[in-house]
């Protein structure tokens, strides 16, 4: 599947999916201009909750080595708070049942 994302930063990569294990694991790719950037999240059920692990890079080519450098010091941190936003979203639809 692919599509492409709406990011904060206003770019708008190419997205596909490289890996899907329903309820084990998520991989995703994105690419825009020379920048490519990659995620993948693993699930770990913990009770009624899941644990996320996730993991990713973010490279670049030719004149855009310097800015997926600078992207992926920050992309941490964002990729952070997207997945507790995520969870709360999620957990406030399995209480509203």
């Amino acid at each position: 599947m692919t599509w492409r994302d709406n990011t904060m930063a206003g770019v708008r990569p190419a997205m596909e999916i490289t890996e899907l294990a329903p309820f084990k694991v998520f991989s995703e790719v994105g690419r825009w201009r020379g920048i490519e950037a990659t995620l993948t999240m693993r699930l770990t059920r913990i009770g009624d909750a899941c644990r996320v692990h996730a993991t990713g890079s973010i490279s670049g080519t030719g004149r855009w080595q310097l800015p997926a450098k600078a992207a992926g010091r920050l992309a941490g941190p964002a990729i952070r708070r997207d997945l507790v936003r995520a969870g709360e979203i999620l957990t406030r639809g399995r209480l509203a049942r």
